[in-house]
Order: C-alpha cells, then structure tokens, then sequence
C-alpha cells in the first residue's frame, strides 16, 4: 500500500514514525548547528553531511524499513537540505514536487556503486 500511495501521490504520508525524544533531538541538533556556526536559521544546506544525527536517524531501522519497502534496499540518501519557512525568513514558493537531484556522475540502476559516495543514483519515476 505505501508503495501504491507513493507512486500515485509521490509521497506517504506515515504518522508516528519518530517519537517526541527523537524529534526533540534532532530540533535540538539542528538549533546547536544554526548557533554554533551563526547560521542563517532559514535554511541549511548539505544536512547529511552538517549534522551527524540526521545522518544517524536515516540509517535507523525505522526508516530503513519504510524506504526500503518503497524504494527498495538499494535506495540512500543523497542530499538533505533544511528549510525553515517563519513570518521573519519566508519567500514565495508555490507547492511543487523536485524531480532531480545534483549528482557527479550518473550511474545506471543496479550498475556498482558505493553508498557513501553521493555522486552516484539512480533517479525513481
């Protein structure tokens, strides 16, 4: 059913999957993050590579086991990015749907890659 709702919707909505603590850590992470390196709170680029415990929480079973049921055991991560959309830091965007992502090189579905070199994807249609 999650892979049915993505392909028709391109997105799933799955309620409950972090708990409160786990939440409560990664706002956490992220608020240090913006004070520790005066960064501008509206936004943070390259968040898997910036934040150990985004990274953490994508590798965790729970999302593993969602990502893998909808994309398959060879899906990764490939770019995070914050956005923090407030009264002080907001701008125009109207709703849309990304359907490209920045890589190095393109490699074919189930061509040898390493999933921690980003430069490498296949893209889900």
């Amino acid at each position: 059913m999650k892979k049915t709702a993505f392909s028709k919707s391109g997105f799933y909505i799955i309620p409950e999957v972090l708990n409160k603590e786990q939440v409560e850590e990664l706002r956490n992470a992220v608020q240090q993050f913006i004070e520790t390196n005066q960064t501008k709170n509206y936004g943070i680029r390259r968040l898997l590579e910036l934040i150990p415990e985004v990274r953490t929480l994508m590798a965790s079973p729970p999302i593993r086991t969602i990502v893998e049921s909808i994309l398959g055991r060879e899906a990764f991560p490939v770019r995070g990015i914050f956005f923090n959309k407030n009264p002080k830091a907001n701008w125009g965007v109207p709703w849309h749907q990304d359907l490209t992502i920045a890589v190095g090189d393109q490699a074919e579905p189930g061509a040898a890659r390493s999933h921690s070199d980003s430069r490498f994807c296949s893209l889900v249609s």
